[in-house]
């Protein structure tokens, strides 16, 4: 399995948005110059888009590479680190019920380790904030393909779940979010065990029959008709298969089931389940780079609160993704193991729809000033975002021009002394005074997100 990352450069982008359907959108995304059928590693995927009231399917290409059978809406894909969002949410319903208190120790549940007794609480497991071990970091990887070489998360049964907490004798950066799939396994074996059950029993029981999610499955038949073959740079994967890690990234489903599960997220939908899905959506974890709910992670984009998890396994990739505000749910599946591919989808369907919003649009439509050469080159330099990703500020024939690593140079206006906008990619530039008077740091501001950078020395 993989783990969740968005990176900044899918959250930074300038290029020129043009309002569309969703139509048109999904074809860009399918067909265009960038789309799907430039790229020779996508053999196959389909975006499920609800916006509004309306609920479309676009599919693209092939379930397996021998083009035998198009991809369809009955296609079944693995969903990866989505399961996370419906085992946070079995958690969610037992909270619901009074069941169980998130802040209630692991101990109570499982034998640990005496180093970390009553320091680690079941929202640690579900926010990725425990300090435990991830499962998918060197040393872990190194010990369970040495038990089994050929399927070494198959060695990763509820013994070995069991094991690691018993000999972790210290958290490592407890409190702080390291996106772990132990973490996951940890309390899909403590739900299972409070309820005398197997986790594909939970599932069924609790989501996918309420939901009615009946081409949702835990354990199935990969030989079925409808289940993708999946890829990684062209070549062929095996499914994946998990025994102690299946709370963590199991589910295979289809596109119909995955839309319909994000509208009831949504509240588009109604279930038994609104109110645990309502607590799984409150946030349990806040910091600068990322915010968790249950299973969820949140940003804000144009203005608009998100919430959004990716999944990716061997061969396969996939995404879920709403914003209420703009009544929009987004759903990606690819058999190709692809994350960018979904991210920068995800990003584009935003841009498209969210970054052409009156309300967000208007804020870039403040007038241009006209400033004297000596002020703009007090803001020429280089500002540092990260190790490797800069931003590039140079003042030429009375207009600042500014470059992000990788990407074209863009005149920026001034709209105030020391506030600059590029207005076609919707992104603005405060330059930020420092106690000595000096400019030593700059604000990008985009799709709703603050990014600072601080000016090399």
């Amino acid at each position: 399995m993989k783990t969740f990352i968005c990176t900044l450069l899918a959250c930074i982008v300038f290029t020129i948005a043009k309002a569309q359907n969703t139509n048109d959108i999904a074809d860009s995304l399918r067909y265009g110059r960038r789309g799907m059928v430039q790229d020779t590693n996508i053999i196959g995927g389909i975006i499920g888009i609800y916006y509004k009231g309306a609920t479309n399917y676009y599919a693209y290409g092939y379930t397996a590479k021998d083009k035998a059978k198009k991809t369809e809406n009955t296609t079944l894909f693995e969903i990866g680190s989505n399961t996370k969002v419906f085992t946070a949410l079995l958690l969610a319903e037992e909270m619901g019920k009074g069941r169980v208190d998130s802040k209630t120790y692991i101990d109570k549940y499982v034998p640990v380790n005496s180093g970390i007794s009553n320091k680690v609480r079941l929202i640690d497991l579900v926010t990725h904030t425990s300090g435990l071990p991830t499962l998918h970091d060197s040393a872990s990887m190194a010990e369970i393909t040495q038990k089994d070489s050929l399927c070494p998360y198959c060695a990763v049964d509820d013994k070995y779940i069991l094991s690691v907490v018993k000999k972790t004798d210290r958290l490592e950066d407890y409190g702080n979010f390291n996106y772990s799939n132990y973490g996951f396994a940890l309390l899909g074996h403590i739900l299972t065990q409070m309820n005398h059950s197997n986790y594909e029993q939970l599932i069924k029981k609790n989501i996918f029959a309420p939901l009615h999610m009946n081409n949702s499955y835990v354990t199935m038949d990969t030989n079925d008709v409808r289940m993708a073959t999946g890829y990684k740079d062209g070549e062929r994967q095996p499914y994946i298969m998990l025994t102690g890690l299946a709370p963590a990234g199991i589910i295979k489903s289809d596109i119909r089931d995955m839309l319909s599960f994000v509208k009831y997220e949504m509240g588009v939908q109604h279930s038994t389940l609104d109110g645990a899905m309502q607590l799984s959506q409150q946030l349990h974890y806040k910091s600068p780079t990322v915010n968790v709910g249950l299973g969820w992670l949140n940003t804000v984009e144009y203005g608009d609160t998100i919430y959004v998890m990716r999944g990716d396994t061997y061969g396969f990739s996939s995404l879920m993704a709403f914003d209420r505000q703009q009544d929009l749910g987004v759903v990606i599946l690819l058999n190709s193991e692809s994350p960018n591919v979904t991210q920068h989808a995800f990003s584009y369907i935003m841009r498209e729809i969210a970054g052409n919003d009156a309300k967000y649009a208007s804020k870039f439509e403040r007038p241009a000033i006209k400033l004297d050469s000596e002020i703009l080159e007090r803001y020429s330099g280089d500002y540092k975002i990260s190790d490797n990703l800069m931003l590039s500020v140079s003042a030429e024939q009375n207009k600042l021009y500014i470059q992000l690593t990788g990407q074209g140079k863009y005149p920026a206006e001034a709209v105030s002394d020391n506030v600059f906008v590029e207005r076609r990619a919707k992104a603005e530039f405060e330059f930020v005074k420092d106690k000595e008077g000096h400019y030593s740091k700059l604000i990008l501001r985009q799709n709703g997100m603050e990014i600072p950078a601080l000016k090399a020395n």
